[in-house]
């Protein structure tokens, strides 16, 4: 069953581990991660993006703000020429920017038969190290206590989106499209358009947006896919173009 996978939530939990040893955030199991998974995604939009530029890649991204930590789980766009965009197949990469450090990409392989049993033994010899130095300052003792962060609101965060329209093709669909998006905040830095197999077949419509509010896209997306004019649930993926 690769639910777990296909929806994010594995990856999810992985994050809630990741952000506790980096930020002291609460292991909740990802409940506070805001999660997405792939499965909205079409053969289409992979070739969009190749188009534009990009590739598309299921991150899972914690970042510390003030006195809150965002965490979220989501397909985005990112440049090909990122070299998370070069991370393929078994491979998992873990990027991290630090203010002393900067950017640093630390690459393996993240599942099979070896890679896995690799890191069972590596957190069964990690516990039982730090059972026998408990209380000392040896090493493999446990870090010292962090200050403990939370989570910021589900969705409380602003990225430029990919915007997959399948509509009719007539005239004022663009007008229409361009109003809603802007009535919610929401500013358009490209658009095109793909080609009709016929009259009567739908057309899609791609958007990239400058910055906007999630609950802005989300309130935009739901008000165009009631339109007569809109013949499938819109696709929005978010967009990072300094990865």
């Amino acid at each position: 069953d690769p639910s777990l996978d296909v929806g994010g939530f594995d990856a999810a939990q992985k994050l809630t581990i990741l952000s506790g040893l980096a930020f002291g955030t609460p292991l909740d199991g990802g409940k506070n991660v805001h999660t997405e998974g792939i499965t909205c995604l079409a053969p289409q939009d992979f070739t969009h993006a190749r188009a534009m530029g990009y590739a598309i890649k299921p991150l899972a991204i914690a970042q510390k703000e003030e006195d809150c930590v965002h965490a979220r789980v989501h397909p985005t766009l990112i440049p090909r020429t990122s070299l998370l965009a070069s991370v393929d197949d078994v491979f998992n990469a873990v990027h991290i920017t630090s203010d002393g450090l900067g950017p640093s990409l630390l690459y393996g392989a993240g599942a099979g038969m070896m890679p896995t049993a690799v890191a069972v033994v590596s957190d069964v010899i990690e516990s039982a190290r730090a059972l026998v130095h408990e209380g000392s300052d040896s090493a493999g003792a446990q870090a010292s206590p962090i200050e403990q962060m939370s989570f910021a609101a589900a969705g409380d965060f602003d990225c430029q989106h990919y915007l997959r329209f399948t509509v009719v093709d007539q005239s004022g669909v663009l007008a229409t499209l361009s109003t809603v998006l802007g009535d919610q905040n929401i500013s358009i830095a490209s658009m095109f358009q793909t080609k009709q197999a016929s009259d009567d077949t739908p057309v899609e419509i791609v958007v990239c947006t400058h910055r906007a509010r999630l609950p802005d896209v989300n309130q935009a997306v739901s008000i165009i896919d009631q339109l007569p004019i809109v013949r499938q649930p819109t696709v929005a993926v978010r967009m990072d173009s300094d990865l």
